[in-house]
């Protein structure tokens, strides 16, 4: 037995014998969530590689004339649940559980389990204590749930939404926002007799976001080293000290609205220094639900101050801004759900920043290029609710851009190359996805 499989076996046999006892006081709840996807992608995104002999001397690349092979192989892009061969073997599941001791203390964790192909990956979403003082004072403390925008703290949980992922403009890999920070956090709220009310929440400590790992390279995150070494194409953007905060207007007249915001510091080693750079992060949302119908909709502003290298030497702080903006319209009938979506993501580098960087194995990183900067998603969703609890997801998804659509078998060495060379590749802009998808909760 695996490793992986004896920690799963003992943390579920612990599980079994606890729970029994637990519950019989009712001190605890256990929820789960999960999802099992396939999805096809197809498209004009064909991809000519180049293989690479390995230098032993170096251990780089060597992609001198007579020591590089043709590969006609088509590449075409990878995006959520679909692949260029129709893919079975995405899951996950989300395991929630909360204790109460006592009447005002709660206890909350989170762990995420994922299968794809062969690799399972587990994580530890959020763990932290809730002490509640009164409804307009509650502290946290912990790895806690990051309050930002209309789904972060239920981005796991699939039967509340129309579409199986969140967009990804705001929830995906381009450092938006993240999963939970470690630190403390206040919350509370304050509801007239009308059904008026606000929500608020403040919170301080450290966070993880995930980035891509060429956009972490061009904007001097990572270097060149680092990068040619990688396995996977996302990085951890571990940023040292953040603040944040989050204000949530509610109506009597199924209308939310409010504003998320965080601000960051995050140390840069390049060379043996180390460099200090900031990010601001400021959101807009809303949401409306009455009679089958709802609307949501969020805009992100992000603004990244970077020092910007010209080679080895530090020039400078710079601005690159990213915008994030989606909007969601469903109906629901019954059993039945249409839904439709648009989602926009733009990158807007800082005019000082170099159009190229030059990378581990000698080609060039193009920054300006308009498909590593620009992502939109039109996407159409047919559901079919059996239960509150179970849905069946049927979606089709038009997709331009490179940001999230990510050519497949693709690591720190392809990826270099497939930026780098245009001619290693052809109209691979735009990316077609058809995915089917059944999500639960209990």
């Amino acid at each position: 037995m695996s490793k992986f499989l004896k920690v799963v076996a003992i943390f579920f046999i612990a599980i079994g014998f606890t729970l029994p006892i637990l519950s019989d006081e009712g001190d605890i709840e256990i929820h789960g969530f999960g999802s099992w996807g396939m999805g096809k992608t197809w498209g004009a995104n064909k991809l000519k590689q180049k293989k690479f002999y390995i230098d032993p001397t170096t251990g780089a690349p060597d992609p001198v004339a007579g020591k590089a092979l043709p590969d006609e192989k088509e590449r075409v892009n990878n995006y959520q649940y679909g692949r260029s061969k129709l893919d079975m073997s995405n899951a996950d599941f989300a395991l929630n559980i909360s204790g109460n001791p006592y009447d005002n203390l709660t206890i909350f964790s989170q762990i995420m389990f994922e299968t794809y192909l062969r690799d399972t990956n587990i994580y530890l979403d959020y763990a932290f204590m809730e002490y509640m003082i009164n409804d307009f004072f509650i502290l946290r403390a912990g790895k806690v749930k990051q309050p930002f925008g209309l789904y972060n703290e239920t981005a796991r949980v699939g039967t509340i939404r129309a579409f199986a992922l969140l967009p990804q403009s705001v929830y995906g890999n381009q450092a938006m926002t993240g999963i939970a920070y470690k630190g403390l956090g206040v919350a509370g709220s304050y509801y007239t007799d009308s059904d008026w009310g606000i929500e608020y929440n403040l919170y301080g400590g450290s966070l993880l976001l995930d980035r891509t790992a060429e956009y972490a390279l061009g904007f001097g995150l990572i270097d060149d080293v680092e990068y040619g070494e990688l396995e996977k194409n996302v990085v951890k953007d571990y940023l040292r000290k953040i603040v944040g905060a989050k204000l949530t207007f509610n109506t009597p007249y199924s209308l939310e609205f409010g504003l998320s915001a965080f601000a960051s510091s995050t140390d840069v080693a390049r060379k043996g220094t180390e460099y200090d750079n900031k990010m601001y992060n400021l959101g807009a949302f809303l949401r409306f639900s009455k009679f089958g119908f709802e609307f949501s909709s969020e805009f992100v502003s992000s603004r990244n101050y970077l020092m910007v290298f010209d080679g080895e030497e530090a020039v400078g702080k710079y601005p690159d801004i990213t915008t994030a903006f989606y909007t969601i319209l469903s109906y629901r009938l019954d059993k039945y759900q249409i839904a439709f979506m648009y989602d926009f993501f733009n990158y807007e580098l800082a005019p000082e920043r170099p159009a190229s960087i030059p990378t581990y194995d000698g080609t060039m990183f193009l920054l300006n290029d308009s498909k590593y900067l620009d992502h939109q998603d039109i996407a159409i969703a047919l559901n079919y609710w059996v239960f509150p609890n179970l849905v069946f997801k049927t979606e089709y998804h038009y997709v331009k851009g490179l940001i999230f659509a990510r050519p497949n078998h693709c690591n720190g060495e392809f990826y270099t190359n497939f930026l780098s060379n245009k001619s290693y590749n052809v109209g691979y802009e735009t990316t077609h996805l058809l995915q089917f998808i059944v999500q639960f909760s209990f």
